[in-house]
C-alpha cells in the first residue's frame, strides 16, 4: 500500500494520544515539534509526559480511555501497550470517521508516521508504508548527511526573497490592470504622466528580474 506524504498544519487541529508509555511520549514529542494541539489519555503517564502537560504543552487526562474522547478531534494515535486495546480504539474511531494511528498495527490505521528531519522549516519525512520503519530512519539519516547544518537559516532568507518578488510582481499586475482600466483620451500632462510611468515600469521590471536572479542563485547555493 502508499501512503500519500500529505503535509497538514496541525497546530488548530484537536489531536488526542491514548497512552502514557515510551511509545506515547515519542509520538507526543514528534507532534509537538509541529505545534500539535493534544490531549493524552491514560491511566499512568511518563515523567517526560507528566513535565509537558504542567507546562501546559499538553492536556492529560489520567484515567482509563473512553470512546468520549474521540468526540471532537481531528485524529487519534493509539499507543498503549496492548494491541487488542489499540485496535479497538482503532475501531471506535473509524466509526466516527475520525483517522486513528495505531501503533505497530499497519492494518489498524489510517494514517502512518514517517521517519522525520526538521531543520527550520526544512522537513523531510521518508517511508517504507510500514514494511521496514529502521530502513526508513537510515534513509532519514542518510539524506540527513547530505543537507546543510543551517539549511533551516538559508531557507529563512529565501523566504524573504521569494516574498519580495510574490509582492512586486503582484504590484506590477495590479499597476497593469489599474492601466488598462484608465486609458482613453489622455491630455498632454497626462500623456507625459504616462510616461514616467512607463519608464518607472521598465525599472521595476529590471529591479523584478534582479530579485528573480538572486532567488535562483541562492537556491543553488543552498548546498555549498
Amino acid at each position: 500500500m502508499a501512503y500519500f506524504p500529505f503535509f497538514i498544519d496541525i497546530k488548530n487541529l484537536r489531536g488526542l494520544v491514548v497512552g502514557g508509555g515510551s511509545v506515547a511520549e515519542r509520538k507526543v514529542k514528534g507532534l509537538l515539534e509541529f505545534d500539535a494541539n493534544l490531549t493524552v489519555v491514560a491511566e499512568k503517564v511518563s515523567p517526560t509526559l507528566a513535565a509537558l502537560a504542567k507546562s501546559g504543552r499538553i492536556v492529560l487526562v489520567t484515567r482509563a480511555f473512553s470512546a468520549v474522547d474521540i468526540e471532537d478531534v481531528f485524529y487519534v494515535v493509539a499507543a498503549t501497550d496492548s494491541v487488542e486495546v489499540n485496535k479497538g480504539i482503532s475501531d471506535i474511531a473509524r466509526q466516527k470517521n475520525v483517522l486513528v494511528n495505531a501503533v505497530d498495527s499497519i492494518d489498524d490505521c489510517d494514517f502512518i508516521f514517517s521517519a522525520i528531519l526538521k531543520r527550520g522549516d526544512c522537513t523531510v519525512a521518508v517511508s517504507t508504508a510500514g514494511a521496514c520503519p529502521s530502513a526508513a530512519q537510515a534513509v532519514r539519516d542518510r539524506i540527513g548527511e547530505c543537507l546543510p547544518d543551517k539549511i533551516g537559516e538559508r531557507l529563512a532568507v529565501l523566504k524573504e526573497k521569494r516574498d519580495a518578488l510574490i509582492k512586486d510582481e503582484k504590484q506590477n499586475r495590479d499597476g497593469t490592470k489599474d492601466e488598462r482600466q484608465g486609458s482613453g483620451g489622455l491630455t498632454v500632462g497626462e500623456e507625459c504622466g504616462k510616461q514616467k510611468r512607463d519608464d518607472l515600469t521598465v525599472g521595476e521590471e529590471r529591479e523584478r528580474q534582479d530579485l528573480a536572479q538572486e532567488l535562483k542563485k541562492a537556491v543553488e547555493e543552498l548546498f555549498l
